[in-house]
């Protein structure tokens, strides 16, 4: 139900011959969830340097978290665990170990700086991710809620995939066996993205403290000094399974005011 409309109509025509369809779903508590009595508005700074108003969720304190000061490409990631829940919906320690990483960029405008690695090196995001806990104070992150619908033809087209696209080269003679495969190509790719994180948890779809968090040896070294958090300009983010290290959900957030 949290993408009922995966196909528009513009997608299907009387041409349409087969319809391939995938969706993916995630919806999961925090091990360790924020306090609604904590959140708070405050003002989110986007690209063009407006503030909007929203709701903060705020939670100072011991985080996983990390600053990475590099003089080309600074930003502070912070990870929050979700419960470990099995099938039966009752807690597991041997559940998949799901975390989302909240990538901030130390300038307002570092964004594109950030999502460039992100997409063009396969272990960025995990080889990013905190490895040790530290004070965070203040803990700020906005609540957001959007939903994105993208053709990625193009994008598959610019990395050099587009014999599927043309009608004259395409084969796709081992997808059919009950139609003729002549004629046939993909003529769409459409991806769609709904995410929602707030108090509880997070919510997400895509079509194409606690047992429940990984334990962390304590320090050889001396704690780092307080580290601030406050996610109060554009920003990054990735759903994994931590265990396993596999990227589940990466996106960006640009105006949590705006759900489109």
């Amino acid at each position: 139900g949290r993408l009922p409309n995966i196909l528009s109509r513009d997608l299907v025509g009387p041409d349409t011959k087969i319809v391939l369809a995938n969706g993916l779903h995630f919806k999961a508590k925090w091990a360790r969830r924020f306090d609604p009595s904590d959140t708070v508005p405050h003002d989110f700074f986007r690209r063009d340097g407006r503030p909007v108003r929203v709701p903060f969720l705020s939670d100072a304190g011991m985080q996983c978290a990390e600053s990475f000061d590099d003089p080309c490409l600074g930003f502070k990631v912070i990870q929050c665990f979700y419960k470990m829940v099995g099938r039966e919906g009752r807690l597991d320690p041997g559940a998949p170990c799901f975390c989302i990483l909240i990538f901030l960029p130390h300038g307002r405008d570092g964004l594109a700086d950030l999502l460039r690695p992100a997409v063009t090196q396969p272990d960025f995001v995990m080889r990013c991710a905190p490895r040790r806990e530290q004070v965070v104070c203040p803990c700020m992150i906005p609540k957001f809620k959007f939903s994105s619908g993208l053709d990625v033809v193009s994008a598959l087209c610019q990395l050099g995939l587009t014999a599927p696209f043309d009608e004259g080269v395409a084969d796709l003679s081992g997808m059919v066996s009950n139609m003729p495969p002549e004629g046939l190509y993909v003529s769409a790719v459409r991806q769609t993205c709904a995410v929602e994180v707030d108090e509880d948890g997070t919510e997400a779809a895509a079509a194409t403290y606690s047992a429940s968090s990984p334990t962390y040896s304590p320090p050889e070294n001396p704690p780092p000094p307080p580290m601030s958090f406050v996610a109060d300009h554009p920003f990054m983010f990735a759903i994994v399974e931590y265990e396993k290290a596999e990227v589940l959900f990466l996106g960006h957030v640009m105006d949590p005011s705006q759900e489109n």
